[in-house]
């Protein structure tokens, strides 16, 4: 039991963990992003990012990675729309 309950971790983490982030530009430095079955939208701007909704914790370093390779290297504010961990996980 204990083997099929490891096993079970070890791959969901993987599986998340290689989800590829999808991005859809919405406006000049207004960004979607979809992280498996999340969305997350990121204002990039020269003052810095606002982003709502940050996802998993297992998907949050690729969420930040993303976010860099568009320009975003300091995030000031996040807004989450709610407390479930596939929105909030992330921070």
């Amino acid at each position: 039991m204990k083997l099929i309950i490891l096993l079970t971790a070890f791959l969901s983490t993987s599986l998340f963990s290689q989800i590829e982030i999808q991005v859809t530009s919405l406006a000049k430095h207004l960004y979607k992003l979809d992280i498996g079955h999340v969305s997350s939208v990121a204002s990039i701007g020269p003052d810095g990012v606002l982003l709502s909704d940050t996802g998993f914790e297992r998907t949050g370093q690729s969420l930040l990675s993303k976010l860099k390779q568009l320009g975003g290297n300091d995030i000031k504010y996040i807004i989450n729309t709610h407390w479930h961990s596939d929105h909030c996980g992330g921070n």
